[in-house]
């Protein structure tokens, strides 16, 4: 049986730290004055959890459930 293509879009789904960057300035409209691109990196190496330089769909949704405990203090 074959899977509904919109299973396998999100199985394949990754995000790369350009990807993070664009929502951020582009979709969410933040300015580089608010969040530096230093942050941005900070931010994707928060979720990106096994370092592999990309973050997958369940590294997302682990992030996403859990933010404030993957971020540290303020």
């Amino acid at each position: 049986e074959k899977l509904p293509w919109s299973f396998c879009v999100i199985v394949a789904w990754v995000l790369m730290v350009e990807d993070i960057k664009r929502m951020v300035r582009s979709d969410l409209k933040i300015a580089t004055r608010l969040v530096s691109d230093e942050q941005i990196h900070t931010l994707f190496d928060a979720i990106d959890e096994d370092g592999g330089g990309s973050v997958e769909f369940n590294e997302f949704l682990d992030f996403v459930q859990q933010p404030s405990s993957r971020l540290g203090p303020r």
